[in-house]
Formats: structure tokens, C-alpha cells, sequence
């Protein structure tokens, strides 16, 4: 097969791909429907590293050369070498056991911390589905290549950015690079013009997400540095890793250095002086550079990595993997503290927030609603391929706030067919059978369902949308449920999604972790400013925010796009004055911290 050159195919990015179509892209990147063959996968592998996440293992060599990088350390270094030249080997031996106890304490709890981050590292799943030489293989991930034809099923991971171009009912989690809570659709249509963010790419699924339902096949358009993560990790590899404690030893040594110096000239000259003609050259110099060994307080290294020392393992009983001490000493000197939303404030799962049974309250008006929430959900008779037992967010949210009697009455429903939700239906319907009586039952937007009602009153469709807008504004997601089951039903679902009954609407939310409001309380008492930066969307954040106390009604949330809007010095302005932005990619929030250490420093 012939091919591009290497050094192209390095050079494509996600958003090239978006607006072309499935032959445009074969074309491009020299594939087919067939996949590529075993040699021509091995060949554009071939001079190329794995595209698996960066490795948390560092050389047990490098590792103990790291303790020696301190400015310190090198001057603790010059001074021992000092000491052994003008004999004087006791100071040169206990600066030596200061530096060789110091260097050992540092090692082992760093070391410690990476064995446990290559430890779990070998939790993370590595084989990814692939068509090659028209068969359907699984390979290691790290051996996928720009080209490949990747195969997506629910719970698979993608370690590649992906253009699909096919797609059935595909949901995908791409929190994880979004930070948006709810999962994200997939099509297989090209899009009209070339995407300028990771939201708007509708047909792309990125390295570090993972396939919730529904299932896709793609192309391979970026590996590694060139997936949407890989360029996110590349900026922040080229930032300055010295942390504020190091450079703050830094200016020290710097300063004890300059005051050795000075001192050192002082005595020089103050011994010329006094003593005159009388005075020996070489016993003066012997004398000054004693003094500056003295001088040099050789312990200090050694009390600042036992003290981190202790701090690190204080976390580590907390959960918390400490890969460098110096970082110890940056968390207590923090003034802003910049936080994500989903998984660090809230627990990255939909819960149930309110069901409302239409026709009252109560506990078994209740109960059937989320009945009929649930059916389908883990029916195990299906006849079709598609289980759905972790198919959608908010059926397993129906399914956690369901009592056990009303999950296994739900159970009892053979699935005859259905239409799984779709983002331009907005709704899924299901064809279920009991006791050979029929049911099709319809959950969806809740003007998608309205609109299907029969019989149902205008005041009363008014009120529902009322309050699904209402629960909107606060960030919660609305669905509602209705169904039929007083007539014969065909299995031409479209055509029987007519004269509903309506059930009832149940909203959800990403609940807040219970330690949140707590660290968040903590924070403000101990001076610290809390920023949030999510991928999620202004209602969502705003809700949030507002529920921990962070901003009040009248604060202002400000989106990615309304910053990127914005001239430098109104981005300044905004991060100092603002404490909650959403809808902002990695790289935007890479920015808003930036400017906020400019501030800061």
C-alpha cells in the first residue's frame, strides 16, 4: 500500500479530519474499510514510541541524581571538597554524612511514591480493537498507528484520536478532557467547516475517553503528541519544573554564596592590614577558607528533607502519592488555588435530583414513574445484540435511587424492540411485553415528549416546561417519561409515538462530594483564593458554585469564548476579579493560571 511519508502523518491534527468525508479520508491517510495490512502497520510504527499515557517510572539512577540538583547541595559540595584539600577531614566528613543521609531520606520517599504511581499504572487497561488485514485483532495500544481502523464498544478506552465514520447510538465520557459531566454524543457525518475546540468536534473521539454505550468505528488521525492530550501534555512538559521551595533555596544558596564571599574578602583584607608585612599568603588563605566551610550551614538540607519527609507521609496516610518533597513546601505557601468541577468538586456521576409523578407525590405514583424509567435498562431476554446495562448515565442515576423491588418488577419486561436515544430525536422508546400485554414506553426532552401527549392540557404542558426550564437555569438535566398501554402497538415505533400518557419528569444533577463544601470552607479560612475552571457549561458551573458557597447570585461566570474575546489586559483583570470559568479547554485554563502566577508572584 502506498503511503504518505512518516513525518506527514505526525503532522495531522484532530480538526483537519472533522469535515471530511469517510472517502476523503481513506484517500488522506492511505486506509480502507479493510484496515491496513500487518506490514504496513509494523512500517509506520516503526522508529515510533508508545502513545500510552507518559510513564510514571523514573530510572532509579536518575532518581538518586535528583537529589544532588539543589544549588545547595552544590554548594554543601564545593565545600567538602574544600575541606579534604586543606586536610581538615572531620568537616569534610560530616558535611559528607549530612549529603549522604540527606540524598538517602530523599530517595526513599520519593522512590517509595513512584513505585506506587507504576503500580497503579498497571491498572490502566492497554489493548485497543483494530481491523488489519480485513480481520478484527486486538493490539497493544501503543502500537496503533495513524491509518488504523479502531473498533469502540461500550467500556473500551480510546488511546488514539479518532475520527468515526460510523457510528450506532455511540456515547462517549470525555471528561476526563472536557471536565464535562454528562457524556457526549458521537456522529459519523462529516461537519460543514473545520472545529476551532474540542467541544465542537462531534465527530472525533479523543485519546483518554472512554466508550459508554452504543458502539463506532474509526480511523486513526493522531497518536500521541499529536492527539488533543498529547498537545496539552507537551505544553505543560515545557514548563519550568522548579517548584517555589526550590527557587526559594535557590535565592538562599545564592545569597549564603555572596555572603561567604564578602566575609571571606573582609577577613583577607583585614589580616593584611593588622599584620601587614608580618602576614603569610598561605595561611591566610588556608584560614579564610576554613572559616567559609564553617560557615556554611551544612545541616539545613538535611532538616528541610526530614520535615517534608514527614509532610509526605502525613498525606500518604490520606491517599495522597507525593512525587517530589519540594512540592510538600508549594502546597503550604498556596494563595489561589485553581480547582476543576467534575470528579474533584462532584463525584462525576448523574444522581437523581427530583422525580415528579404526574397526578401527585406520592410513594407509589413515584415508584412508577421510575418503573417505567427503568425498563430496558437490564432486561437480559433482548433479542438484539445491545445491552444496555450501563447504556446511559441517567438510567443508572433511576436505577441507584429505585428501591430493589421496583428494579426486579422492571426486570419482568421482555424487550420486543427499540429506538436507543438519538440527539436528534431527543428521545428513546422501547417496545416491552409482560404477561403478553404490550407496552411502549417513551423517555426523552421533555417538549419532545409533551408534544406526543394526548389529552394533556396547555396550562399543564406550561407548568411541566416551567419547571424543566427552571431546573435548567440550575444546571440539572431533565427527562421526561410517558407511555402507551391501552391499545394494540405496532413494531414500527415511530409511527406508534402518538396519544401518549404521560408519566411524569425526573431531573439529575452531579452531586457534590460531601467533603467538598468542607475543603472548600477550609480554604477561604486559611486565605486561600478558590478558582473553578471547568469544561462544563455555565449553568452547570454556576450551580455548582453558588451551591459551595463560592460565588453569589449576582457573580458573573465567564466562558472560554468570551475570554479568548478578550484583550490581555482584560484577561488579567478578569482571572484576579472572577472566580468561576466555564467552558474552557485544557490550554485556556493553562492560560487563566499563567496569568494568575504573574499576579501572584
Amino acid at each position: 500500500m502506498d503511503t504518505k511519508p512518516q513525518k506527514y502523518l505526525e503532522s495531522m491534527r484532530y480538526s483537519f479530519f472533522t469535515s471530511k468525508t469517510k472517502l476523503e479520508l481513506y484517500e488522506e491517510l492511505k486506509t480502507s474499510d479493510c484496515g491496513l495490512s500487518t506490514n504496513e502497520a509494523h512500517r509506520r510504527l516503526k522508529g515510533r514510541s508508545g502513545i500510552g499515557l507518559h510513564s510514571a517510572k523514573t530510572s532509579v539512577l536518575s532518581l538518586f541524581a535528583r537529589q544532588f540538583t539543589s544549588p545547595f547541595v552544590y554548594l554543601l559540595i564545593g565545600a567538602m571538597i574544600i575541606a579534604l584539600l586543606l586536610r581538615d577531614f572531620v568537616n569534610a566528613a560530616m558535611i559528607f554524612a549530612f549529603l549522604a543521609i540527606n540524598a538517602a531520606l530523599g530517595f526513599y520517599q520519593e522512590h517509595r511514591s513512584d513505585r506506587a504511581l507504576s503500580f497503579l499504572q498497571k491498572y490502566v487497561p492497554t489493548l485497543s480493537r483494530v481491523i488489519r488485514d480485513s480481520k478484527e485483532k486486538i493490539v497493544p495500544s501503543c502500537e496503533l498507528v495513524v491509518g488504523d481502523v479502531v473498533l469502540a464498544h461500550p467500556g473500551d478506552a480510546l488511546y488514539a484520536d479518532v475520527r468515526f465514520i460510523s457510528v450506532e447510538h455511540l456515547i462517549v465520557d470525555e471528561s476526563a478532557l472536557t471536565g464535562e459531566s454528562a457524556p457526549v454524543f458521537k456522529i459519523a457525518d462529516r461537519l460543514p467547516n473545520a472545529v476551532v475546540d474540542i467541544y465542537g468536534a462531534q465527530n472525533i473521539g479523543f485519546s483518554g475517553s472512554a466508550i459508554v454505550s452504543g458502539e463506532g468505528r474509526g480511523i486513526v488521525v493522531a497518536i500521541r503528541a499529536d492527539t488533543a492530550v498529547g498537545e496539552i501534555e507537551r505544553v505543560t512538559r515545557s514548563l519550568d519544573r522548579r517548584s517555589t521551595f526550590e527557587k526559594a533555596i535557590g535565592r538562599l544558596s545564592a545569597f549564603v554564596l555572596r555572603l561567604t564571599v564578602v566575609t571571606l574578602a573582609f577577613v583577607f583584607a583585614a589580616n593584611l592590614i593588622i599584620k601587614g608585612e608580618r602576614a603569610d599568603i598561605g595561611e591566610l588563605l588556608i584560614f579564610s577558607i576554613a572559616l567559609a566551610v564553617t560557615v556554611i550551614p551544612e545541616a539545613l538540607p538535611l532538616v528541610t528533607t526530614f520535615s517534608l519527609s514527614r509532610g509526605a507521609l502525613r498525606l500518604a496516610k490520606n491517599k495522597v502519592v507525593v512525587k517530589r518533597l519540594s512540592a510538600i513546601e508549594d502546597l503550604g505557601s498556596i494563595e489561589v488555588l485553581c480547582t476543576d468541577k467534575t470528579g474533584t468538586l462532584t463525584e462525576n456521576k448523574m444522581t437523581l435530583y427530583e422525580a415528579r409523578p404526574y397526578g401527585g407525590g406520592d410513594d407509589s405514583a413515584r415508584d412508577r414513574l421510575l418503573l417505567y424509567g427503568l425498563i430496558g435498562l437490564e432486561e437480559s431476554g433482548r433479542k438484539k445484540h445491545v445491552k444496555i446495562q450501563s447504556s446511559n448515565a441517567f438510567e443508572e442515576a433511576v436505577k441507584n435511587a429505585a428501591s430493589d423491588i421496583i428494579i426486579k418488577d422492571a426486570k419482568t419486561y421482555k424487550i420486543i424492540t427499540e429506538i436507543p436515544f438519538d440527539p436528534e430525536r431527543r428521545r428513546a422508546t422501547i417496545l416491552a411485553e409482560r404477561d403478553g400485554k404490550r407496552e411502549l414506553v417513551v423517555r426523552g426532552a421533555p417538549e419532545e415528549i409533551l408534544s406526543r401527549l394526548c389529552g394533556f392540557s396547555d396550562s399543564a404542558q406550561r407548568e411541566i416546561m416551567d419547571w424543566a426550564e427552571s431546573e435548567g437555569k440550575s444546571g440539572r438535566r431533565v427527562i421526561a417519561v410517558a407511555k402507551i398501554d391501552d391499545r394494540e402497538i405496532s413494531e414500527n415505533l415511530q409511527d406508534e409515538e402518538r396519544e401518549l400518557s404521560y408519566v411524569g419528569a425526573v431531573s439529575f444533577h452531579d452531586a457534590l462530594k460531601p467533603s467538598a463544601d468542607e475543603a472548600i470552607a477550609k480554604a477561604k479560612h486559611l486565605g486561600v483564593i478558590v478558582k473553578m475552571l471547568t469544561g462544563d457549561s455555565p449553568e452547570v458551573a454556576c450551580s455548582v458554585a453558588r451551591e459551595i458557597g463560592l460565588i453569589g447570585q449576582n457573580d458573573e461566570v465567564i466562558t472560554g469564548a468570551a475570554f479568548d474575546a478578550m484583550a490581555e489586559s482584560e484577561q488579567k483583570e478578569a482571572v484576579f476579579r472572577s472566580h468561576v470559568f466555564a467552558r474552557v479547554t485544557p490550554i485556556q485554563k493553562f492560560k487563566i493560571v499563567q496569568l494568575l502566577e504573574q499576579k501572584y508572584e
